[in-house]
């Protein structure tokens, strides 16, 4: 399996300089020379990047490197956005046009403090009645009021979710580094039953490399230690199916990088980047949408925003609002102890 040939014949096909492809895949040109050269490990950001920039398929990368794609036999062009059963990219698409718009990033940012308000309200016992609002505005206002990737401190992560669910959320494009850190999780705790060391054992890899492509940390997680653990655990386990781990974390970094987007707004390389203040607010969306599900409670969310969506392009919801019932998201929520955690 070697890249670099490809990548650099990919290049020389097309006619490309290396100053071209550095603009075309965000990548700098030094960067792309030592790929070529193997004089670098590449990661999985640099080989998404360069996919996109050379009108490489995610197929015909899987099968260059010989894994199975993923086939979900779900039919995804014919299926109403409204029927879908996760916050998709056209939802956040919809919600940031608004949130964009003079007097509105107050009301959108109150439909993040309410849903996760309405999560918080079945939090342990330590936080009282009163102080649960505050608790659940602080939480987010600190997510969406970030204004470097430094500063961010985003929401909780609502714990384990079976592997499943991030295969079929996959499918729909709204899935984050967040979203692969939590299914290989899954997968480890729920399908293997094993430790990070007894994973690290099995896969000959240091217990640290281990936690680090578990953190789902775009720039650190190098696709050939990505490749083997997505290899050996296919082959040592039947109910981890080849080509799905890569496929997931591939979907999350183009998510990440807004190539996402980029194809749905049928817009060329370079990669249109995402605005900061933009991704922290999908990031927290995409996580309330997370606790939801954690509550099987996702349905009647996705929902309540997409009705939201609805009132605010026919111009019943004014800007500058600050009415809170203009939300509408009750929905009795049953407590289910220990599962929300304050890190």
């Amino acid at each position: 399996m070697i890249l670099r040939e490809w990548f650099s014949d990919k290049r020389a096909d097309l006619g490309y300089s290396l100053n071209e492809l550095s603009e075309l895949s965000g990548l700098a040109s030094s960067q792309i020379h030592n790929i070529e050269h193997g004089e670098s490990s590449i990661t999985i950001n640099a080989i998404v990047r360069l996919c996109f920039a050379l009108d490489i398929s995610i197929k015909d990368f899987f099968s260059r490197v010989n894994r199975t794609f993923p086939d979900y036999g779900i039919d995804t062009q014919s299926k109403p956005n409204n029927e879908i059963p996760f916050i998709t990219s056209t939802d956040i698409d919809s919600i940031l046009s608004f949130y964009n718009r003079r007097g509105y990033a107050t009301v959108i940012k109150g439909f993040a403090y309410q849903s996760f308000y309405q999560i918080i309200q079945v939090a342990p016992p330590q936080f009282s009645d009163s102080k649960k609002r505050g608790v659940a505005y602080n939480i987010v206002g600190q997510a969406i009021k970030s204004t470097t990737p430094n500063a961010y401190i985003p929401l909780p992560s609502p714990g384990i979710i079976h592997p499943d669910y991030y295969s079929l959320a996959s499918l729909f494009g709204a899935l984050t580094t967040n979203d692969f850190s939590g299914y290989l999780k899954s997968i480890r705790k729920m399908q293997m039953d094993c430790s990070v060391r007894e994973v690290g054992e099995l896969l000959k890899m240091s217990h640290s490399t281990i936690s680090r492509i578990e953190s789902g940390e775009s720039d650190l997680s190098l696709f050939s230690d990505l490749y083997k653990m997505e290899l050996l655990l296919s082959q040592n386990y039947h109910n981890i199916l080849s080509g799905h781990i890569l496929y997931i974390r591939w979907v999350a970094e183009e998510f990440k990088i807004g190539i996402v987007r980029n194809r749905e707004k049928e817009l060329a390389p370079p990669p249109e980047e995402w605005i900061w203040r933009d991704y922290v607010l999908a990031d927290t969306l995409i996580r309330i949408n997370r606790w939801y599900k954690k509550y099987d409670c996702d349905e009647h969310w996705l929902n309540t925003l997409r009705s939201f969506l609805k009132k605010l392009n026919k111009g019943k919801i004014p800007p500058f609002t600050t009415d809170e019932n203009i939300y509408d998201l009750s929905q009795p929520i049953q407590n289910k102890p220990g599962i929300f955690h304050f890190a």
